[in-house]
């Protein structure tokens, strides 16, 4: 029996899988930073909410739900889903900002139903409401911890998770 996702990405997915069937729950990018004080990534993917629902980074059990390789170059990570013009910021409905810590080597998740701008914490932290059968195009930006003398390649997985029944985040076993 194949499963169902609630939510589908297009792009370059994380699969995953449960007894033998694959899912997706995330995405990962290879990011290009040179020395600037932010790199914005248009059109990454889209994602499809099958059904309404919460959108999430997880707290995981064991392991972290956002990972990098390289040498810690990002600061901070903007996620900003839309779903009409995606010029626009009035069309930004969920806005995820990641940040590192570079004392601790740890992520940490604000979520923002609506615009941040760059460089801004969100002021509320619930995650973000998705409708049902929904495409919502993703775009990113990316704020360097500087300096960065040269360019500097970094992969950066984000594990997702989905809520269905309520706003509330739930810790995922990994």
């Amino acid at each position: 029996m194949a499963i169902t996702p609630y939510v589908t990405f297009t792009g370059n997915d994380l699969p995953l899988t449960s007894n033998g069937n694959p899912y997706y729950a995330g995405f990962q990018v290879n990011i290009e930073l040179t020395n600037s004080s932010g790199a914005y990534f248009v059109n990454i993917g889209v994602l499809q909410a099958l059904v309404s629902g919460y959108l999430y980074v997880p707290s995981m059990l064991s392991g972290n739900a956002v990972s990098s390789t390289g040498s810690s170059a990002i600061s901070s990570l903007y996620i900003y889903l839309n779903n009409t013009d995606i010029t626009s910021t009035s069309a930004i409905v969920c806005t995820i900002v990641l940040t590192y810590s570079t004392s601790t080597g740890t992520w940490t998740a604000y979520y923002y139903n609506g615009y941040v701008a760059p460089g801004s914490t969100p002021s509320s932290n619930a995650p973000c409401s998705l409708s049902a059968n929904t495409n919502y195009g993703i775009s990113m930006y990316v704020i360097p911890n500087t300096p960065i003398t040269s360019s500097t390649s970094e992969t950066v997985s984000v594990l997702l998770g989905y809520n269905v029944v309520s706003n509330a985040t739930v810790p995922v076993p990994r």
